[in-house]
C-alpha cells in the first residue's frame, strides 16, 4: 500500500509517529517497523521523488492505469505526477486475517488524508482519494 503526497510538506516517519502516537499511543515505528502494540504491522518508508523506487512505482502504476483507463485514469495520473514522495508500507499479515490486519492500519492513512493532500494506492483494489475508491485496478 503506498500514499502519494503532492504539496511542498512532504511528510516525514518522526511525524508519522507522532501523529499517529495521537491516535493510539501503541503505534510506533522503530527503524523502519510499524507496530500498533504487539502487533508488527510491517515495514515502512517514505519515498521521496528522486529516488528510483519512488520513479518504478510511480512508472509501473501509470502504466496499470493506461491499461485499466476509464472516466478516473485522468485524475489518477495527474495525482501520480504531481506526487512529491509516497509513504510506502509492506504489509506483514501474520496470522490477522486481512480485514483485522487493514483495521489496526486504517488510522494511517486517515492521519495522511487530514495532514497531507495525496492518494492512496492498494494493491489489488485500487486508488482511493480518502474513503471513497476513485479507479479499479485488479
Amino acid at each position: 500500500m503506498r500514499f502519494f503526497a503532492d504539496g511542498a510538506q512532504l511528510p516525514a516517519l518522526p511525524q508519522i509517529a507522532a501523529g499517529l502516537r495521537l491516535i493510539d499511543r501503541d503505534f510506533d515505528i522503530r527503524g523502519k517497523e510499524l507496530h500498533r502494540g504487539v502487533e508488527h504491522l510491517g515495514q515502512i518508508a517514505v519515498l521521496h521523488r528522486t529516488e528510483d523506487t519512488f520513479v518504478d512505482d510511480v512508472r509501473m502504476l501509470l502504466e496499470q492505469v493506461d491499461a485499466v483507463g476509464g472516466d478516473a485514469a485522468p485524475t489518477v495520473k495527474d495525482r501520480l505526477g504531481r506526487a512529491q514522495a509516497a509513504v510506502a508500507v509492506q504489509l506483514l499479515w501474520g496470522k490477522r486475517g486481512t480485514e483485522t490486519t487493514l483495521d489496526l492500519l486504517a488510522p494511517l492513512w486517515q492521519w495522511l488524508f487530514e495532514h497531507h493532500d495525496g492518494l492512496l494506492q492498494t494493491d489489488g483494489e485500487g486508488f482511493y482519494d480518502a474513503d471513497k475508491l476513485l479507479m479499479e485496478l485488479s
